[in-house]
């Protein structure tokens, strides 16, 4: 893998730079979109023409007393016209929505697959946790404190072409104002940039306090939450909390109303300013065309002409700013994308053959900390495990056993020193190569909304038969009771989800998670207190299982329960990253150490339990 980068050093592409990503990208994911986009401008400038054109026809004709079955001839053919723009038109418009839909769900895929496929310890990194959010919003709209985002990435293809629209109807708008005063040009795209930088700059404020109340309305909302969740219900009573909770939700919703009065402000601001170019344009336009209109130099057709294009022409005025502003979030929004796709180092998407020969593993002086931290989790840890061997992790929450357990499967990446698997250095290795070597039960236990037959494989077996399930669950003494179950081993899991689905209990799910590592056989066993929320008894039945049916494994078995571990040939105590403490059970206990004093309170704790 050679060395891996912990970040990504990319400055945010600049604006044109992403622009033309972001045109590339389209090109790549279909190339038609700009074919019905092309065909759809003359229709839609057409059809912003003939409206004001007819009123004009009719009116001419009448000037120069055109004959009537000629003009009602023209009218016709111009309304015929007409219909064929918006037909098309709408045809094309509908083209273009549903296949920006496809290429945001194409980009919502590309964002799904980054995350299953990024090395997991970028999944602990807090840049690309931040970076993640932002994208995920970008891609999928959502809740932004109180308001709703409909995702800058969700309609971006839309609006490029929308605004393309817009510019090329404003350009025919502009070639009619040049031939009334072409001075009038120039004072609009004046008025024009006023209006552009003020909202810019307005908006730039909006969002200072948006973001200020944001952070007001998630305390306001967490308070909901916590009314909301009846685990709380009986304490809220209890210790008389109502009214504490009342008096902190007003609180911060007297703070996040001020918030919004301030965002709501600069909003109203923003909107008179753009206003008052809006209205001189009017003023101007309309100036012009009654001085003409008195010194004879412009018919009453022309007039009505220039009437309905004003009109036309502050629409699209506005419009265009609308969707500019769009544009620039899309683009920036789109930057942001391609720079969450390239963070990191992807796994290859092909998985490795599994090795079931235990391996030989030893740390040499590794050291791990987190990439928003200078405090080393593990610290300059040596240590060699022979294959086939059984060992016992133990120590106080907190002292690294996870992050361990973590760095010797190859989930987290030593920032120092090195892991040797077989003797080969594992950053010498792919992803996929490492992970073939582990089968590893965490403290977490999940399962997917399948059958159990495909949670034991953990692969689509597509409703066929799989002897090595049943002879796994068999082993894990889980055979009974999935062949009491009316669908058996196709029977669903996961009851939140389906509602014919079976929930096990925890003991069951912890032996269905045993039926699963016996069905992958990797040369590894990693178990990371899998058994933490049963009781004692019950764990130690579950790990002499576990030691049982993975002998000539290499096995890794992590607990703060010390009794539960005696099994081991070798028992490790972690404290603050170190080993502090290795050894038998036996000679742990002799040392009369850390280990012995653990193993002692530990002991009298359930000794008094049983007494009472």
């Amino acid at each position: 893998m050679g060395e891996r980068k912990r970040g990504v050093n990319l400055a945010m592409p600049s604006y044109c730079s992403a622009f033309w990503d972001c045109i590339r990208t389209i090109w790549s994911m279909d190339k038609k979109v700009y074919l019905y986009g092309l065909a759809a401008l003359p229709f839609a400038a057409l059809q912003q023409i003939l409206p004001f054109y007819m009123p004009k026809l009719v009116v001419q004709g009448v000037e120069e007393s055109a004959r009537m079955t000629m003009l009602i001839l023209q009218l016709c053919a111009l309304v015929f016209l007409l219909l064929i723009c918006v037909i098309v038109r709408w045809h094309f418009s509908g083209q273009i929505t549903s296949r920006n839909q496809i290429i945001a769900k194409g980009l919502q895929n590309r964002f799904a697959k980054k995350l299953l496929m990024v090395d997991y310890s970028y999944l602990e990194d807090k840049k690309f946790l931040e970076l993640k959010n932002v994208v995920k919003k970008d891609l999928f709209g959502g809740k932004v404190g109180d308001d709703d985002s409909t995702g800058n990435l969700k309609y971006f293809v839309k609006d490029i072409f929308e605004l393309f629209s817009t510019f090329i109807m404003l350009i025919v708008y502009i070639a009619f104002i040049v031939r009334l005063e072409w001075w009038l040009v120039l004072i609009f795209a004046m008025l024009f940039a006023v209006s552009f930088f003020s909202g810019k700059l307005t908006g730039a404020y909006e969002k200072k306090w948006a973001k200020e109340g944001g952070e007001v309305w998630q305390k306001m909302d967490y308070i909901t939450r916590r009314t909301e969740d009846f685990s709380m219900a009986k304490d809220i009573r209890m210790y008389n909390m109502e009214n504490w909770f009342d008096t902190l939700f007003k609180k911060y919703r007297k703070k996040r109303l001020d918030y919004k009065a301030k965002e709501m402000e600069y909003r109203l601001f923003g909107e008179g300013v753009t206003a008052l170019p809006e209205m001189i344009s009017y003023v101007l336009f309309y100036g012009v065309i009654v001085w003409k209109f008195f010194k004879g130099e412009m018919p009453i057709s022309d007039v009505i002409f220039y009437n309905g294009m004003i009109s036309g022409f502050m629409l699209q005025r506005n419009s265009g700013m609308t969707n500019l502003h769009h544009l620039i979030n899309s683009v920036s929004a789109f930057g942001r994308y391609k720079e969450f796709i390239i963070y990191g180092d992807d796994m290859s998407a092909e998985a490795a053959e599994l090795k079931k020969a235990a391996p030989q593993i030893e740390l040499k002086h590794v050291s791990f900390a987190y990439p928003s931290s200078e405090h080393n989790i593990i610290d300059d840890m040596s240590l060699k495990i022979d294959a086939g061997e059984k060992i016992a992790v133990v120590g106080l929450n907190g002292a690294g056993k996870t992050t361990l357990m973590k760095l010797i499967c190859g989930l987290l990446h030593p920032t120092k020193g090195k892991i040797l698997l077989n003797g080969v250095d594992m950053e010498t290795m792919t992803q996929q190569e490492i992970y073939a070597w582990f089968s590893c039960v965490f403290q977490d236990v999940h399962f997917l909304p399948l059958s159990v037959r495909e949670n034991i494989s953990m692969k689509p077996l597509n409703g066929k038969v799989d002897d090595r399930v049943w002879e796994c669950l068999d082993k894990a003494g889980m055979s009974e009771v999935i062949n009491e179950l009316p669908g058996k081993d196709d029977t669903l899991m996961e009851k939140s989800l389906n509602d014919e689905a079976t929930d096990f209990s925890g003991g069951q799910c912890q032996k269905l998670m045993l039926a699963r590592a016996l069905y992958r056989d990797s040369g590894v066993l990693i178990l990371d207190e899998p058994t933490a929320a049963l009781d004692a008894i019950a764990e130690n039945d579950i790990y002499q299982k576990y030691a049982y049916f993975t002998q000539n494994k290499t096995s890794f078995f992590v607990s703060h329960r010390l009794s539960s571990t005696r099994f081991c040939d070798r028992i490790i105590l972690i404290d603050g990253g170190k080993i502090a403490e290795e050894g038998t059970h036996k000679s742990l206990l002799e040392k009369n150490g850390i280990y012995a004093k653990m193993f002692s309170l530990q002991s009298r704790y359930y000794q008094e339990r049983v007494v009472d």
